[in-house]
């Protein structure tokens, strides 16, 4: 049997990479539906069963136990990166020496974890003014939790590094379903928060074996010993992680301090306009995201071949492709937001997002033409300007609104956040992406905005044009009217935003699944 010549192996290569790339964007996507909907249904029916009082100290022990996670210091991207890495190698006593590596770091955060929170559990609830005393038991569960997830979660990034999102993916979905069903049924029942935590503790285990079992079953040369372990690795993850660190700590600032400062500065009530509509936006956001962490690991490996031509001609499609995918939901919440809100809450609500989402929109949108080069530099290690950069916008986010708040209102902060946003995310995190692949900058960024924002402007006009004929006061209405904008908006951008050769595929696959759609088996005589 004759081998495979050279040009036919590399397209099968590049066929087999394209269609794993797809099916992780698809189960990335999944995922994020799954929360989405999970996040929309579950806290009303808790609140109604427990009351704000006690959802709130549910919510209190995620959150606080949650900033836990800076302890990891930037290892766990550090572990997709260089497994990416060394499996695309083939570098098989490497991979053993940084899962080892990056185990025995993660056992000794998990053990700090649980020694803080499993022995000061009274204390976290007497700094809180908080007497119910299931709260600590709460703590201590979550703890529990939290501290295993820092351990297992080398096996989960282990399995991103070597792009089998599916499996993460899926893995997360079911802990989520299952989780989420369990909480309903233990409250129904009236066990209460302790009951809550049981659960979370419970299933958590469960979806960490699984990371385990499906890591040793994708590399079953893994060998895990102290002996593996080797400070030039850690130099190697430290050395990566630093670049990330900045970063996190700058998302935890604003996810913290945002609503403090409003809260601080304004009637509580403002808390919600913000947090709320940032949520609507965070959720498309999110959808969008896990195209990045799919692209991360598979910039990593493509850079471990040299292969600079193939990154760079991601950044451009994918950083389009994101853009006109954001800028769909954009566009028609740009004209209907306050019909959305006042349905979805009320018109209290909706008539303070009618100033602050086109702010939020803004600033969202000019960043999410930019997400596969965040992406890009974290998957390649060159990500700590861009990281550093993330921690000046946060500080600068924070002094703007500070001064801004008393003076101008929530309105007033939020557009101080949202040029900062744009100004960084999008101006200078090109900027940094360019001149690490030497390109043209202003030429990068025409081959990325120009058509995507001229399809959404022309939307706008239209979306205003059919409000006048149906101005969607229902949801039926809503429905009817984001149904024929997918379908305008899907036709446009398949003909303006797509490639030719990924219109050609698309267009195959619509073809060959009309095929099976139609054709029917023949019967016999």
């Amino acid at each position: 049997m004759k081998p495979e010549s050279p040009p036919v192996a590399a397209s099968l290569e590049a066929l087999l990479g394209r269609r794993r790339y797809l099916l992780n964007i698809f189960w990335s996507w999944l995922g994020s539906g799954t929360l989405v909907v999970v996040g929309l249904l579950l806290p009303p029916f808790l609140i109604r069963q427990l009351g704000s009082a006690r959802y709130g100290m549910w919510a209190l022990a995620l959150s606080f136990v949650e900033y836990f996670w800076l302890i990891d210091l930037g290892f766990r991207p550090a572990t997709v990166k260089y497994a990416a890495e060394y499996r695309a190698l083939n570098r098989t006593a490497e991979l053993n020496q940084l899962l080892s590596t990056a185990l025995s770091y993660s056992a000794m955060c998990g053990t700090v974890v649980f020694a803080l929170l499993w022995f000061n559990a009274e204390r976290i609830a007497a700094y809180f003014n908080i007497g119910a005393p299931e709260f600590a038991v709460l703590i201590r569960l979550v703890a529990v939790s939290w501290a295993f997830g820092l351990v297992f979660n080398v096996f989960s990034a282990a399995l991103e590094g070597f792009q089998r999102f599916d499996l993460t993916n899926a893995i997360s979905i079911l802990a989520t379903l299952v989780r989420s069903v369990a909480v309903v049924i233990v409250v129904w029942l009236g066990y209460g928060l302790w009951g809550m935590g049981v659960v979370l503790a419970a299933v958590q285990g469960a979806s960490y074996l699984a990371f385990l079992g499906f890591a040793l079953r994708i590399y079953p040369e893994m060998r895990l010993s102290p002996r593996q372990v080797t400070w030039s690795m850690v130099r190697r993850l430290a050395g990566y992680a630093r670049q990330v660190v900045s970063g996190v700590v700058a998302a935890r600032l604003l996810q913290a301090g945002m609503p403090s400062l409003i809260a601080y500065s304004l009637p509580v009530q403002h808390v919600t306009y913000y947090t709320v509509s940032q949520r609507m936006l965070e959720y498309v956001a999110d959808v969008i995201g896990r195209i990045g962490w799919v692209t991360s690991p598979r910039a990593s490996a493509w850079m471990a071949h040299g292969d600079r031509q193939r990154i760079l001609r991601l950044s451009e499609y994918g950083n389009l492709y994101c853009l006109t995918l954001w800028l769909l939901p954009a566009a028609f919440l740009m004209v209907f937001s306050e019909n959305v809100c006042r349905l979805w809450v009320n018109a209290e609500f909706a008539a303070q997002a009618r100033m602050l989402l086109p702010l939020l929109i803004a600033s969202y949108t000019f960043w999410m033409g930019q997400f596969i080069s965040a992406s890009i530099l974290m998957g390649i290690g060159r990500y700590e300007t861009y990281s550093l950069s993330l921690l000046a916008e946060a500080v600068l986010i924070l002094a703007s609104c500070l001064i801004l708040f008393p003076r101008m209102g929530l309105a007033g902060g939020v557009a101080a956040f949202s040029g900062w946003v744009a100004l960084n995310r999008c101006v200078n995190l090109s900027r940094i992406f360019c001149r690490e692949f030497q390109l043209s900058w202003r030429r990068f960024m025409g081959k990325i905005y120009p058509r995507p924002l001229a399809l959404a402007g022309a939307s706008v006009l239209a979306l205003q044009l059919w409000k006048q004929v149906l101005p969607g006061e229902s949801w039926p209405e809503l429905f009817a009217l984001w149904t024929l904008h997918c379908l305008l908006y899907g036709a446009a951008a398949a003909v303006l935003v797509l490639r030719p050769d990924h219109r050609a595929l698309l267009l195959e696959k619509a073809a060959s699944w009309r095929r099976r759609l139609t054709v029917r088996p023949s019967g016999g005589d």
